[in-house]
């Protein structure tokens, strides 16, 4: 069977608790790109001597379409919410990793776990933000279908949305 690449975005009310949640089942992450990338801002893993080997070419020229940069996506989840809970398994781990992070937080402590190769990003949402992503997704949804993916020109990855609230 083929490796189809996907992105869940959900949108869910859990009890008191509205939650966003985005997976994919990509790469996934290890210590030193959560690290090194996901926590820093801005910072670019495709200067770095991993990214370089995985997807540049004899020659030094990429092998992928450009990428955008690590922690951006993280720092502006603290939009939305607090706290992020981060599960992560890197192709090719044994085992994946699992951390919580607030914006003000020093240091975070990872832990071992059992979890599918990729990243699970879940955001507790601040009050009020769910009304305003209901109604933002919910008109979105409803009068224009594809909104979401639309700038998105490529066949893959797939990406799903679901709201149950």
């Amino acid at each position: 069977m083929d490796y189809i690449s996907t992105v869940n975005i959900e949108l869910t009310q859990k009890g008191k608790k509205p939650q966003f949640c985005i997976k994919d089942n990509g790469r996934g992450m290890d210590e030193e790109t959560i690290s090194m990338y996901f926590l820093k801002a801005g910072a670019s893993y495709r200067k770095s001597a991993n990214w370089a080997k995985e997807f540049t070419d004899k020659r030094g020229n990429s092998l992928v379409q450009r990428s955008g940069r690590f922690g951006v996506g993280a720092l502006a989840a603290f939009l939305l919410g607090d706290t992020i809970k981060v599960e992560t398994r890197r192709l090719g781990a044994k085992h994946g990793l699992a951390f919580e992070a607030s914006i003000n937080d020093e240091q975070i402590e990872i832990h071992k776990i059992d979890c599918n190769i990729g990243t699970k990003i879940t955001i507790e949402l601040k009050k009020g933000i769910l009304k305003k992503l209901n109604t933002i997704s919910r008109n979105l949804f409803l009068e224009e279908p594809g909104f979401w993916t639309n700038w998105y020109k490529f066949k893959t990855p797939k990406i799903t949305y679901s709201m149950d609230t």
